[in-house]
């Protein structure tokens, strides 16, 4: 007899819906908690360099922290319903298109200094947010050892 292993629960039990839920709070704020940590030790850095570092630094922050969270419910509502890669392709574009459209529109701008601070704050929020969202992305997508195989017994 041939059966293919389930690769994540199909019920919608409560249990497992609850399970998702609270797995993608513990995320968005473990988001939430790392660019609020990179802000903190960014921040002297802002303050020094003066001008509109902070706003700088703050706005970098926002940018960054929208589409990871947008990131990451894509990523988690894919992976619940068993297509962890378009989640995670959907998610890469999500992440990245808002970063990527204020360094082109900060290119195009005439701002000199002002718009290098942001552009550098932003860089660096991405970065952050890239390595920690896509982290918990990962760890959300359960391993199904035999996913797609078929079993004969």
């Amino acid at each position: 007899m041939t059966q293919q292993a389930p690769s994540w629960p199909t019920s919608n039990s409560d249990n497992s819906l609850v399970a998702c839920a609270n797995s993608f709070v513990a995320s968005a704020m473990i988001l939430i908690l790392s660019l609020v940590g990179f802000t903190l030790l960014c921040l002297p850095l802002a303050i020094w360099l003066g001008g509109n570092g902070v706003e700088a630094l703050l706005s970098a922050t926002g940018v960054c922290i929208t589409p990871g969270l947008a990131a990451l419910t894509i990523s988690h509502y894919f992976a619940q319903r068993g297509q962890q890669m378009a989640g995670v392709l959907l998610a890469m574009g999500c992440r990245l298109l808002p970063p990527l459209v204020m360094c082109i529109w900060l290119a195009l701008q005439k701002n000199g200094p002002q718009g290098q601070v942001f552009a550098g704050f932003l860089i660096m929020a991405y970065l952050v947010s890239l390595a920690v969202e896509t982290f918990l992305s990962v760890r959300s997508i359960t391993p199904s050892h035999n996913s797609g195989k078929i079993e004969l017994q």
